[in-house]
């Protein structure tokens, strides 16, 4: 499935904000931005299962927000490409990354990228959703925070 059709923006909608008890594929994600580099990571989630863990070394150019999006686009690539017909959750650090992800008339190429992906997965049953992380998620909110900075620290 090509995620990067063309999506008009009368035909977005913003993603819409659960809570926890919409069962599905969760993609943690986080953004890391220090003197020591900039990183971004996502973890993907079913139940207890993980079934996918990648981190990104990225330009210093990146702020913490790009980070943060392009860990939202990578997660989203792969769920797209391997999850069938089920919700997928993207969990979020924080509440600002939310509002900014309701702006769908956007001209930031990342958040275009999102809803482009939105539009596609919903052609095939798939029903991207957020919400913001909780005191639950504290483990892999952890594990995913701690792979971003490691991505922001390492050589490649």
């Amino acid at each position: 499935m090509s995620v990067h059709s063309n999506v008009h923006f009368s035909k977005r909608s913003p993603i819409r904000l659960i809570d926890d008890n919409t069962e599905g594929t969760q993609i943690y994600i986080s953004g890391y931005k220090s003197n020591f580099g900039v990183g971004a990571a996502f973890m993907v989630k079913k139940t207890d299962r993980i079934l996918k863990k990648k981190k990104f070394k990225l330009s210093t150019n990146c702020s913490y927000f790009q980070s943060t999006l392009i860990a939202i686009n990578r997660g989203l690539e792969y769920a797209i490409e391997n999850i069938f017909s089920e919700n997928v959750i993207i969990c979020l650090p924080n509440a600002s990354i939310y509002c900014a992800l309701q702006q769908y008339n956007s001209t930031n190429q990342l958040i275009q990228n999102i809803y482009k992906m939105k539009y596609r997965a919903n052609e095939f049953g798939i029903q991207i959703m957020v919400k913001l992380n909780d005191s639950q998620s504290n483990q892999s909110v952890s594990q995913v925070n701690k792979m971003a900075e490691s991505g922001a620290k390492s050589n490649n």
